[in-house]
């Protein structure tokens, strides 16, 4: 595995569901923004029983990480599922509705880190049609093992990370009953949750001392610090 990938900071892309992002080109943007496809997608689905391919995510060092949806509802219910490849040999089959606690989560943001023989991709979970809760699932992959973890649910909320240290997190929500819209300032707290024991431990809740409108914080809800 490459020691250093420097992908650009500032860049968002969209794309659509199906599509395969391969991360091993350096020069993509860090950030992926899933557009999901029209209800008539679901409709079928859901109709014929299969599954719906989110999109595949190639990463440094011969993994394939393949996103599935196995809608039960055209809306609310996606059983949204990851599977982790390397070598072209499935290692994990991870059930990310299970793991996040709810069914109405599907795939709406991705990123990508790197440092010290790392890569951590991060895969931001989002209810529809609210928007809310969201959820928050880790890959961390080095060169002797792939860890996957899920992060407890937040609102209106978004996972911090600095580049050069995975072991952190900082996960910042909101309350829903605190809300009078997206755009309407209300206050926010943070938990820092650290790796232990190959999970994340998570600290309690902080208030911050200033109000933020939901907006600034979920779009993206995937923020990477220098």
């Amino acid at each position: 595995m490459a020691d250093s990938y420097i992908f650009r900071q500032t860049e968002m892309r969209d794309v659509e569901f199906g599509v395969t992002v391969d991360w091993r080109n350096k020069f993509l943007p860090r950030i992926i923004r899933y557009v999901a496809p029209p209800l008539s997608t679901y409709e079928d689905a859901v109709q014929n029983e299969q599954n719906i391919l989110v999109g595949k995510i190639v990463l440094p060092g011969d993994y394939t990480v393949e996103l599935y949806e196995r809608p039960k509802d055209i809306i609310g219910d996606y059983g949204s599922v990851a599977i982790l490849i390397h070598d072209g040999v499935i290692i994990d089959k991870y059930d990310v509705s299970s793991s996040l606690g709810n069914n109405s989560l599907s795939l709406s943001y991705a990123a990508i880190l790197s440092a010290n023989n790392n890569i951590m991709l991060i895969l931001n979970y989002v209810g529809q049609p609210s928007e809310v809760p969201e959820g928050f699932v880790t890959i961390r992959i080095s060169q002797s093992e792939a860890i996957v973890n899920a992060l407890p649910l937040t609102i209106y909320g978004k996972l911090v990370v600095t580049e050069k240290n995975f072991d952190e997190i900082d996960l910042w929500s909101t309350e829903l009953n605190k809300v009078n819209g997206t755009n309407s300032p209300t206050s926010y707290t943070v938990r820092r949750c650290r790796m232990k024991n190959k999970t994340y431990k998570c600290d309690p809740a902080k208030m911050q001392d200033r109000l933020f409108a939901p907006n600034e914080i979920i779009n993206p809800g995937i923020e990477i610090r220098r």
